[in-house]
């Protein structure tokens, strides 16, 4: 398992890399107002797509880990049909939300739907392709995906082949399209063939908990829908542009997460413990590491994204500096959840993102972008504490009861 974690991290740190540079590439090449536009319909159906998953990406792998092998092949048969489902409807939802606007961005929008659709339908297999363990496998659907989304597109941005917006949209769903098909063979090579082996129903029942946490989780996606309503298309933008900048190397976390939910559920509370203090040890240490880049967010926005995103700087100081407890917050939660507190972790999960939602809508409403920003710092070390209490004290309690076992 560590092989496969090493092989995920090293993949999703490439990966990030080179969907950052799609990002900032994109930037650049379009106005602010518009890049705000765009990653907030990005947000909203990042969310969509969770809905229509249930917990099943999160739900994978634990089955997979466990051995219950049928179950996979069921959840395996109920995302495709939900990916599917959401990219249709998505697509229908996409021309009500944004009536008016011109056809070529539509279109693009459109396109952005159905890549993640793909993403979401790659991402769910590839739990399982952690969870079996398959390090050299993990690496290469990983970075299929995110090389050839950014070849792509940076090749069409060179040859100036139209507006921004659009040859980004075509690089994603380049890369999510070769990366389905290419997982998919991987896993009936593998044996595991999606169909309906079990009950939907009972896994529907099952999954509801991971729903929650993965819901909860991603609704931050929601941050820049909410200040570009509450300030300005432009003042997203600004915000949308220095989240963004740390926003990819989170993929790293969702690798963690991973990798975490199933080596804790074969886990004795030891290694629990263990696990939980390296990663409350690694968020320390990233903190300490990101404070001196923060304090030079002025330049660096305006070194990687142009002079029109100077007004960004001081955001991207505040995303910086809180970027190790928004990223470690996900493996905190998947090792709750390995200890078989999926439950709470799904509510405190929900709570966290209320009050999350709830601080950038007060922060925007009160200080425009960079007060939207400070309420999404705050309410993310609050989730982030949150979290690593429960686990310590869960990590306790079974320390008592071993020890009371024993005697």
């Amino acid at each position: 398992m560590r092989k496969t974690f090493l092989s995920a991290s090293i993949a999703r740190v490439a990966g990030a890399v080179a969907q950052a540079a799609m990002g900032i590439a994109l930037a650049r090449s379009v106005a602010p107002s518009e890049y705000g536009v765009v990653t907030a319909l990005i947000g909203v159906f990042l969310v969509w797509f969770i809905v229509a998953d249930v917990g099943m990406s999160s739900f994978a792998g634990r089955s997979y880990a466990v051995g219950k092998i049928d179950e996979v092949r069921t959840i395996l048969w109920f995302s495709g049909r939900a990916a599917l489902g959401g990219t249709i409807g998505g697509v229908a939802l996409l021309a009500l939300v944004v009536p008016g606007v011109p056809r070529t961005l539509l279109a693009a929008l459109s396109l952005l739907v159905i890549a993640q659709g793909l993403e979401k339908y790659c991402e769910t297999r590839l739990a399982v392709v952690i969870a079996a363990d398959l390090a050299t496998a993990v690496a290469t659907s990983i970075l299929l995906r995110r090389l050839v989304s950014c070849a792509v597109f940076l090749l069409l941005l060179v040859a100036d082949a139209g507006p921004g917006t659009m040859l980004y949209a075509i690089g994603m769903a380049s890369g999510a399209a070769i990366g389905s098909v290419h997982i998919r063979q991987l896993l009936r090579r593998h044996g595991v063939v999606a169909r309906r082996a079990t009950a939907v129903v009972d896994v529907l029942r099952r999954s509801v908990p991971f729903a929650i946490n993965d819901l909860s989780v991603q609704s931050r996606a929601l941050d820049v829908f909410l200040v570009a309503a509450l300030t300005s298309p432009a003042g997203a933008g600004f915000y949308s542009a220095a989240s963004k900048l740390t926003s990819p190397f989170q993929l790293l976390s969702s690798t963690l997460a991973a990798v975490v939910l199933p080596a804790t559920a074969r886990a004795d509370y030891g290694a629990r413990r263990r696990l939980l203090r390296a990663v409350v040890g690694l968020t320390a240490v990233l903190t300490i590491l990101a404070a001196p880049v923060g304090w030079f967010g002025t330049e660096v926005s305006v070194l990687l994204l142009g002079d029109a995103y100077a007004s960004a700087g001081p955001l991207v100081a505040v995303f910086v500096v809180t970027f190790p407890v928004v990223a470690l917050a996900t493996p905190l939660a998947a090792l709750l959840q390995g200890m078989g507190r999926e439950r709470f972790v799904g509510l405190q999960s929900l709570v966290s993102s209320v009050l999350l939602l709830g601080a950038v809508a007060a922060g925007g409403w009160w200080w425009d972008e960079m007060g939207a920003a400070t309420g999404f710092a705050v309410a993310a070390v609050g989730k982030y504490l949150s979290l690593a209490l429960a686990a310590f004290v869960g990590t306790r309690r079974e320390r008592s009861v071993a020890t009371q076992a024993r005697e």
